[in-house]
């Protein structure tokens, strides 16, 4: 299938969780560094769930090209991240390498530096929960945050209960809106998440890593078995603010484009 090919289904999945702003955050250094066993599958969290969330940072994303043979449904991406933050689960590496499914379009960390990503152990290897990537962007208290709605454009049935709060970003999260339609800029940035001023949505409300995770763990992870009945008491994440300096300016590649969408499902 071609990369160009519309897709709705993967259009609508991919979308909601990867706002991109005009300049991305200034990197924010929890202490990672490039070395250590990266990718190893981490240990699973106390309560056996087969997850890790984590917020990271991008340091490379490539496309990995099929077998001659093979006609993929999905595209494959290799990533290699910083880890920032362990919101879930237990990981105790400073890198992260996991592979990426999509069925159009590029991998969520090729669009977006930091996100909270969702990973789990299949046969040896990390792999990303399909779809599920929160952009975030430092705070001005030297936390994380998503920025907009937590259930932007998720069915109904995924909404349970987290609300947005004021967040104070630092640097700023700005969106160009000077050639969008008035009812696009309404929809994909509604007033009561953004301010606009001179052809800008400044991001003024979001949410917190822990909010976040509950928004996936009560919807796309439940749904897929990741959580279900056995996941009462498990331990919830933390929105304990970090020791955070900014790093050195540091260069990040993205290797490779497909040229076609189609591997197995991620």
């Amino acid at each position: 299938m071609k990369r160009g090919a519309v897709i709705l289904l993967g259009a609508i999945l991919a979308h909601p969780l990867t706002h991109r702003a005009d300049a991305s955050a200034s990197a924010r250094d929890g202490g990672a560094s490039t070395s250590g066993d990266a990718g190893r599958p981490a240990e699973r969290s106390p309560s056996g769930v087969n997850l890790i969330a984590f917020i990271g940072r991008r340091i490379e994303v490539r496309y990995v090209e099929p077998k001659p043979d093979e006609i993929p449904f999905n595209a494959e991406f290799h990533v290699r991240a910083e880890v920032l933050q362990v919101v879930f689960g237990s990981y105790s590496k400073k890198e992260i390498t996991f592979s990426s499914y999509v069925h159009m379009g590029p991998a969520p960390f090729e669009k977006n530096e930091f996100g909270l990503v969702y990973v789990s152990e299949r046969e040896g290897r990390l792999v990303q929960q399909k779809y599920l990537f929160q952009a975030m962007y430092p705070t001005a208290d030297g936390r994380w945050a998503g920025c907009g709605d937590p259930y932007a454009a998720m069915a109904d049935m995924h909404r349970h209960g987290v609300k947005p709060e004021a967040v104070a970003f630092r640097p700023p999260v700005v969106f160009d809106t000077a050639r969008l339609s008035k009812p696009e800029v309404e929809r994909e940035y509604p007033k009561a998440f953004f301010r606009h001023r001179g052809g800008k949505a400044i991001c003024v409300m979001g949410n917190y890593p822990a909010e976040l995770f509950r928004v996936m763990k009560e919807g796309y992870l439940t749904a897929r078995g990741v959580f279900g009945q056995a996941a009462r008491g498990r331990p919830e994440p933390s929105n304990k603010p970090l020791n955070l300096s900014v790093p050195p300016q540091r260069n990040y590649s993205i290797i490779g484009r497909p040229a076609t969408c189609g591997g197995p499902a991620g």
